[in-house]
């Protein structure tokens, strides 16, 4: 009798343990990804933050093997602030109806004040969603400001 007791507490532990890791790995991604957690910004902070322009974003593929596609993209960012900005970009491979099928990271890019910068990279998608990619988007997250 006294082994199943042990044995459930150590299963509540466990459980205890796991819950503590779930809620620990969401605050993680709602950190990652604000998107996906409310936003507790105001308008005003919102209207204080650079914003820079997606000028250009176009993809093509540009290599195909039996299993996946290789697609090349370029975009064109510029700053149109006085200040430095640095931020990450999320290059989104979509289907047509929005979906994302893949998504290529661009870290830590900076851009100098009204400075216009072309970035480009490539990334493979494995069939059949290769074939499914209609459009591409852009997501910029906002690392740092710096005022001259």
């Amino acid at each position: 009798m006294r082994k199943l007791y042990i044995g459930l507490i150590v299963f509540a532990i466990g459980v205890i343990v796991l819950i503590s890791g779930l809620i620990v790995t969401c605050g993680l991604v709602a950190c990652v990804f604000p998107a996906l957690s409310p936003t507790t910004e105001t308008p005003s902070t919102i209207a204080e933050s650079p914003q820079c322009k997606v000028i250009k974003i176009e993809a093509k593929v540009t290599g195909q093997t039996s299993w996946n596609w290789l697609y090349s993209w370029k975009l064109i960012l510029e700053n149109p602030t006085s200040k430095v900005i640095t931020l990450d970009a999320h290059i989104q491979f979509l289907d047509a109806d929005g979906f994302i099928l893949r998504t290529d990271y661009l870290w830590d890019i900076s851009l100098d004040a009204e400075e216009q910068k072309t970035f480009t990279d490539s990334t493979y998608i494995d069939l059949p969603a290769a074939s499914d990619v209609k459009n591409i988007n852009a997501k910029l997250k906002y690392v740092s400001f710096i005022y001259p």
